[in-house]
C-alpha cells in the first residue's frame, strides 16, 4: 500500500493562523437528548444524558434503529460538615467517587471496593422516554444510587456496598427491539480473612460479555485465565489469575470482535509463584499483583460466534483467534486487538508487526478477512515509515477502514486520522485535510464510519499551544464531498445554549438560575460543547460526549458543604458570580429540519470557568487503550 499525506504547515504558518471553518453545505444538527438541558422548574439545574445519581455520562455507540449505548461514571455524594447528613449532588461538581483498591508491592489491598462504572441504553423509539438513559445490569450489578449501601444491611457496615462490579458497553448490532450488545465487566468483590486481616479483591478485572436483549449476559471467557503451579513433589494445582477479555463490536451475524489473553509472561508467573509460596492469602495476593500491573498477558484479537438454541433459548459462544501480524520468536510478549467488525465479518483493529520484515516491532493498524473455512487472514495497514504506531477503530460494509496513526509533525508527536479502502488491492491510506487546505498539526482520531462514508471522531480545535493538552471538538467528515466540520459549527443556536429574543431579534445565552446553600441566588450562562463524536449510524445520527456547565460546590475535607437550607454551597468567583465547571454528558445529534440553519453566534461564555475541569480523561478507558507493561517471556 502507498501513503497519501498532504504537506504540513510550517511552524510560522501554524503560529499565525487560527482554526478556520471550512466552507460547506453540510447538514445542520440539533441536540435531541438533553432537552432544555437545565430544568428551570427546579431550584438547581438537572441534566439528562447520564444515569440518576451519577456525575458523568458518555455516549458510546448507536445502531441503525436509533438505539444507543452509554456509560455512566461516579456516584454523586455530599455530606454536611455538621451532622453527616447525606444528600444527592448529582446536579453539580463534587468530589469523584471511583473504584478503590490499595496498590503496592505487598499485600495492601485492604480497602473495600466501590463500583464507579455503569452502563445504560438510550432508545429513540419510546415516545415518553425517548433517549432517556435506562440502566442495564450485568454480573449482578444494581442500579447506582446514593448512598451506595445495600438497603438490606446496616448502612454503617462499609463492607456491604451495593455495587462492586464495574461495567462498560462498546458495541451492538441492528436487531430490532432486542439488539445483541457487547462490552466488558469486572467480577464482584471477594474478601479473604484467613490471615486475620480482611483483604478485598476481584477474581478478574476485565471480562468480555455478550448480552442478547435483556437476557443474562454470557461471559467471553479468555483462553488463559488459570495458572498451573507445579510443586516440588511434581503435583500440580490450578490458581485463578483472571485473564483478560473485551468485546468491542458485534455485527448483524451475531459475531463479536474483541481480544483476549492466551498466555502469561514468565516474569508475571514469577510474581504468581511468589504469592503461592509466600502468602497465606494466595488469591488476594495474585489479584493485588494484577492491580499493580505486574500480571501481563499475551493478547490476541478474537471473534466469538454467538448462537442461541431455538428450543431452550440458551445462548453460547464459539471463539476463534485472529492471527498475529508478527511471527513470534524469542522472549517478546505480543499484542493484537480486534476493535470493530462489519457485516462481511471483516475485523479492524491493530497488531504487533515487524514492518517490511525488519527487526523493529510496531503496534500497527490491521484488518482481518475471513477465509471461508472459519479462519482469518491478517492484513497489515501501511501508514508510512515515519509513523510510530497506528490503530483501526471502525469499518463499514464497503470495507472502508478508519483509524489514526502517530507521527511527529513540526517536532511534536501528533495523531492524525486516516481512512483506507480495503477493497482496492493497492489502496492508499488517506489523511484528509481538516480545517486547512494542507495537513495541520492538529491531532485527530476517527472512531466510526457509516454506509454513506461519513466519519466521526475528535480533533484538537485550537492551536493555542504545542502541548498535548489542547481543547478538543467532535468532527464530522464526509468522504464523498471531502467536507470536514467541527460538529459544534453544525448545531442550531438552541442546541448551543442560546435563546432568541423576539423583542430585539437577537440571540443570547440562556440563563440558569440556582440557589446556594447560603441562600444566595446565582445565574450563569448555559453552554454546551461537543468534545467527541463516537459513533454515527446510517441515518446520520451521532452519539458522543458533550461538556455542559455546572456550578462548583464548596468542599471541606473532601465533602460538599451543605447550608442550613439543605442545599450545597456554591463556590463564588472574585466577580461575585458562581464558579462553574464542565461535566460530561452523553449527547445525541440528529439532523435538523431543512429550514434550520447552523448557528453563527459567538458571544462567548461569560461564566467564571475553572481551568482544566472539562477533562474527558475517562475516555482513555475505551477498549482500544488498555495499556499495560511489557515483559519478556
Amino acid at each position: 500500500m502507498t501513503f497519501t499525506l498532504n504537506s504540513a504547515l510550517s511552524l510560522v504558518a501554524v503560529g499565525v493562523l487560527s482554526v478556520l471553518q471550512t466552507a460547506h453545505a453540510a447538514d445542520v444538527y440539533e441536540v435531541v437528548n438533553l432537552g432544555e438541558v437545565y430544568n428551570s422548574a427546579d431550584t438547581s439545574p438537572t441534566l439528562t444524558g447520564t444515569l440518576s445519581d451519577t456525575q458523568k455520562g458518555f455516549g458510546m455507540v448507536i445502531n441503525n434503529n436509533d438505539y444507543a449505548l452509554g456509560t455512566a461514571t461516579n456516584i454523586a455524594k455530599a455530606v454536611t460538615d455538621n451532622d453527616n447528613e447525606s444528600v444527592s449532588v448529582a446536579d453539580g461538581i463534587a468530589p469523584s467517587e471511583s473504584s478503590t483498591v490499595s496498590l503496592g508491592t505487598s499485600m495492601t489491598n485492604t480497602t473495600p471496593m466501590v463500583a464507579s462504572q455503569f452502563i445504560f441504553t438510550a432508545d429513540s423509539n419510546d415516545a415518553d422516554t425517548a433517549w432517556a438513559p435506562t440502566f442495564v445490569s450485568v454480573n449482578g450489578q444494581k442500579e447506582p444510587v446514593y448512598p451506595d449501601v445495600d438497603p438490606d444491611v446496616d448502612p454503617d457496615d462499609k463492607d456491604k456496598k451495593l455495587n462492586t462490579v464495574d461495567s462498560y458497553f462498546y458495541g451492538l448490532n441492528d436487531i430490532l427491539l432486542a439488539p445483541v450488545k457487547t462490552g466488558a465487566m469486572t467480577a464482584a468483590e471477594v474478601t479473604d480473612t484467613s490471615t486475620g486481616t480482611t483483604y478485598y479483591y476481584r477474581d478478574y478485572e476485565r471480562r468480555g460479555f455478550v448480552q442478547d436483549g435483556s437476557d443474562t449476559e454470557i461471559e467471553l471467557v479468555p483462553l488463559y485465565y488459570e495458572y498451573t503451579y507445579t510443586y516440588s513433589d511434581k503435583s500440580t494445582k490450578d490458581f485463578n489469575v483472571g485473564g483478560w477479555s473485551v468485546g468491542t463490536g458485534v455485527n448483524n451475524n451475531d459475531i463479536i470482535a474483541g481480544y483476549a489473553s492466551t498466555e502469561m509472561s514468565t516474569t508475571s508467573k514469577g510474581y504468581v509463584d511468589d504469592c503461592i509460596t509466600g502468602s497465606s492469602a494466595v488469591d488476594a495476593c495474585i489479584q493485588n499483583e494484577q492491580y499493580n500491573g505486574n500480571i501481563d498477558y499475551q493478547i490476541r484479537g478474537y471473534v466469538w460466534q454467538y448462537t442461541k438454541d431455538a428450543d431452550t433459548g440458551i445462548g453460547s459462544v464459539t471463539a476463534t483467534a485472529l492471527p498475529l501480524g508478527a511471527t513470534e520468536s524469542g522472549t517478546t510478549v505480543y499484542d493484537a486487538q480486534g476493535l470493530a467488525i462489519n457485516d462481511n465479518d471483516v475485523v479492524a483493529g491493530r497488531s504487533y508487526v515487524y514492518r517490511n520484515n525488519g527487526s523493529s516491532l510496531y503496534y500497527d493498524a490491521a484488518y482481518w478477512t475471513p477465509n471461508g473455512d472459519g479462519t482469518y487472514a491478517y492484513n497489515w495497514i501501511d501508514t508510512g515509515s515515519s509513523t510510530t504506531s497506528s490503530i483501526a477503530k471502525g469499518i463499514n460494509d464497503a470495507g472502508i477502514v478508519v483509524g489514526s496513526y502517530n507521527k511527529y509533525i513540526n517536532g511534536y508527536l501528533r495523531s492524525k486520522f486516516f481512512y483506507l479502502d480495503t477493497q482496492t488491492g493497492s489502496g492508499s491510506v488517506v489523511t484528509p485535510n481538516d480545517f486547512y487546505s494542507s495537513t495541520s498539526d492538529l491531532s485527530s482520531q476517527a472512531y466510526s464510519i457509516n454506509s454513506s462514508n461519513q466519519v466521526v471522531g475528535w480533533i484538537e480545535s485550537k492551536e493555542s499551544n504545542t502541548t498535548s493538552n489542547r481543547p478538543k471538538s467532535g468532527f464530522l467528515y464526509n468522504m464523498g464531498a471531502q467536507e470536514f466540520n467541527d460538529v459544534n459549527d453544525l448545531l442550531t443556536c438552541e442546541s448551543k445554549g442560546y435563546e432568541y429574543n423576539t423583542t430585539d431579534a437577537t440571540w443570547s445565552r440562556k440563563k440558569v438560575t440556582i440557589t446556594s446553600g447560603t441562600g444566595e441566588v446565582f445565574t450563569y450562562d448555559q453552554d454546551i460543547d461537543i468534545v467527541q463524536a463516537n459513533s454515527i449510524n446510517d441515518n446520520g445520527v451521532i452519539v458522543g460526549v458533550a461538556m455542559v456547565q455546572k456550578p462548583v460546590y464548596v468542599t471541606s475535607n473532601g465533602s460538599v458543604v451543605i447550608g442550613d437550607n439543605g442545599l450545597p454551597k456554591i463556590e463564588v468567583a472574585g466577580n461575585g458570580g458562581p464558579v462553574t465547571s464542565a461535566v460530561s454528558r452523553m449527547v445525541v445529534l440528529q439532523k435538523a429540519s431543512s429550514s434550520s440553519t447552523a448557528c453563527t453566534e459567538s458571544s462567548g461564555n461569560e461564566n467564571y470557568t475553572r481551568e482544566g475541569a472539562a477533562s474527558v480523561a475517562w475516555l482513555l478507558m475505551l477498549p482500544v487503550l488498555w495499556f499495560r507493561r511489557r515483559f519478556k517471556l
